[in-house]
């Protein structure tokens, strides 16, 4: 993972790619399959979830850091790329790395990991990552 506002997330054998568009290339064979506007802040991961067929992506927002106050969010899109909820879950602290799994979706903050109901689209509980330094990703096994 780049800490330079791009990520990379992997889920079932298929990828996403978060860049600015300035700075997006090519390789041969490889090809776009939608792009989005500059909607996100600072987007620094994506999970999909087949269960609900949609990506989320998670808003660090380095330029409006929490400090003590979660001020950051998940954005949920469309299959095709489509915006259904720029701020689809708020009250994150500099959200990183996402995982899905049993409906529910992970998201490292700087001192734990939320755990958001995607039904409800609510933060239900946090797990503690005592004396953790800068956590920035997650994986899960299935």
């Amino acid at each position: 993972m780049d800490h330079g506002g791009e990520g990379v997330g992997r889920t079932g054998g298929g990828g996403v790619m978060l860049t600015a568009a300035s700075a997006v290339g090519g390789a041969a064979g490889v090809e776009a399959a939608w792009t989005t506007g500059p909607d996100f802040l600072i987007p620094e991961s994506a999970a999909y979830d087949p269960e609900t067929n949609a990506f989320y992506v998670s808003n660090y927002d380095a330029y409006n850091p929490s400090r003590g106050e979660p001020r950051q969010s998940i954005s949920k899109l469309a299959p095709d790329g489509t915006i259904e909820a720029r701020d689809w879950v708020t009250g994150l602290f500099n959200p990183t790395g996402l995982a899905v799994g049993g409906g529910t979706l992970y998201a490292v903050e700087r001192a734990a990991v939320a755990e958001i109901d995607i039904a409800s689209a609510r933060v239900t509980g946090r797990v503690a990552l005592p004396g953790a330094a800068l956590p920035n990703d997650i994986a899960m096994a299935g």
